[in-house]
């Protein structure tokens, strides 16, 4: 890469040590770095960084040189992460979701369900409807800490403006998500005072719900989107409280130390340093020996402000306590390198956007194999006998999961049963709870709506796949994706 740019060895250790890098001695790059580098010593991020903004290549490339991605980190999150609600980092990747819910504020659900790639040809140049700035977080639901578990089931990936926070004009449901003493909660909330909040869920929280703003709770913003999985977790479990340390520091903090922040985000995730122990043991299984870690030096990443010399350990720690890489990595005083985490003013085209939304969607559901063949867009004439399925809606399929469940004498509760997405011969649509009867496929409501039973032949009907998670997003028309409730 370097004698692509046509730099040298020489050149690049000289302007290593001249500002932005000088502020930090890990940005420097001696004249040997390239023999140490043959031989097989590892560099530090921050010289990977210092590259970045040499060369002119994006970061992640160089982390992949290396053999740690950055979207190694999002995806262990999801993995390792099921009890409580955790922030997911999205800095290091192109924020695709955000580019998505911006253009499709403005357009209408199709009138007949589409293949996502045929629905994004139609769509008008994302360059133009670009906010201003990434001002996106992302979490995933946790089993056990739900207060609205009804609207969330666990496993849920939110997306959440930070730009849009608690206002007058707010109507009774707007979700919002809140960090406080005990963690993260996606709840409604009540404004008692002009510096005290009340959590607000489907019953009583196992946690103080009455919080002072700023020292106890800060209000992150509100929650715009979700994908949400059709199996859920798992059964709620009773939750271990640890009450953090005051005053708060935020997920979304800029001013604090790295160890500060790094020890919030363990207390945030609920984890004793021998459960990080664990976790990073788990993903040194398929991840190699490196990605060890020890609770002594999870310890010492707590109360010094050192940065993992090693990638791999870096992944590790930011996996296991749900840190933002961005964010850490620029509290340690980090150069920031070339990213897509900016916006630039150049319209998307369908293709960038296909591919970014597919990427996203393999790290977020952990299926390596999912293609753009198996997105679809749900229209607006055909039926959904789904909660979750309304007209603009983003269906995930697995197209290789379309085995029909024979109907028995005691019918399978629809958890058990497969959500299919099925097309007649008339060319509609009905995404339902499907088994099989004789000659017959018997298509069934959701408990959660109107009860409604379909029989068809099956030699009338194409089983498009199974259903495995629907991606909801904002949308500036009235329509039902913004009324439905369960």
């Amino acid at each position: 890469m370097l004698a692509r740019c046509g730099l040298t060895a020489k050149h690049v250790s000289s302007a290593s040590q001249e500002p932005p890098f000088s502020r930090s001695p890990f940005h420097a790059i001696h004249r040997r770095f390239l023999a140490k580098v043959r031989q097989g010593l590892e560099p530090h991020v921050f010289q990977l960084a210092t590259l970045s903004l040499m060369t002119g290549t994006q970061f992640d490339e160089w982390l992949r040189l290396f053999g740690c991605p950055s979207a190694m980190v999002p995806s262990w999150q999801i993995t390792l992460h099921d009890a409580r609600t955790v922030a997911i980092s999205s800095g290091m990747h192109g924020p695709y979701f955000q580019r998505l819910w911006a253009v499709w504020r403005t357009a209408p659900a199709p009138a007949r369900t589409l293949p996502f790639d045929e629905f994004v040809d139609g769509l008008p140049p994302l360059g133009s409807v670009l906010p201003p700035r990434d001002s996106y977080l992302y979490l995933k639901i946790g089993r056990d800490d739900r207060l609205l578990p009804s609207r969330f089931a666990s496993g849920s990936l939110v997306g959440i403006d930070t730009s849009r926070g608690l206002s007058a004009e707010d109507g009774p449901d707007e979700i919002f998500v809140v960090e406080h003493l005990y963690g993260l909660s996606v709840c409604r909330v009540a404004v008692v005072a002009p510096d005290r909040i009340r959590l607000l869920g489907e019953f009583a929280p196992p946690f103080p719900s009455l919080f002072e703003l700023g020292s106890e709770a800060v209000v992150l913003g509100r929650v715009t989107g979700e994908l949400q999985p059709i199996e859920p977790l798992g059964e709620r479990r009773p939750l271990r409280l640890q009450r953090r340390r005051r005053p708060l520091v935020s997920v979304m903090a800029t001013n604090v130390k790295p160890h500060t922040y790094v020890t919030a985000a363990r207390e945030r995730t609920g984890l004793s340093l021998r459960e990080a122990a664990a976790f990073a043991r788990r993903m040194a299984e398929p991840c190699g020996p490196e990605c060890v870690i020890s609770e002594a030096t999870f310890g010492r990443y707590e109360t010094q402000d050192t940065v993992p010399r090693h990638l791999a350990k870096l992944m590790t720690l930011t996996s296991v306590y749900a840190l933002d890489l961005w964010r850490y990595l620029a509290l340690a005083g980090m150069v920031m390198p070339l990213s897509t985490r900016s916006f630039d003013d150049r319209a998307m085209s369908p293709m960038r956007l296909d591919s970014g939304l597919c990427d996203a969607l393999r790290t977020a559901l952990g299926e390596p194999q999912l293609a753009i063949d198996d997105i679809y867009v749900f229209g607006q004439s055909d039926e959904g006998w789904h909660p979750l399925i309304t007209p603009g809606a983003i269906l995930v399929l697995d197209r290789r999961r379309r085995r029909l469940w024979r109907r028995r004498r005691r019918s399978r509760a629809s958890a058990q049963r497969p959500l299919l997405l099925v097309q007649g011969t008339d060319g509609q649509y009905i995404a339902g709870y499907c088994t099989v009867q004789g000659q017959e496929l018997i298509i069934e409501s959701h408990p959660l709506v109107p009860s409604r039973v379909g029989r068809v032949d099956l030699t009338e009907t194409f089983v498009v796949g199974r259903i495995v998670a629907v991606l909801r997003l904002p949308r500036n028309t009235q329509s039902r994706i913004q009324t439905a409730r369960f």
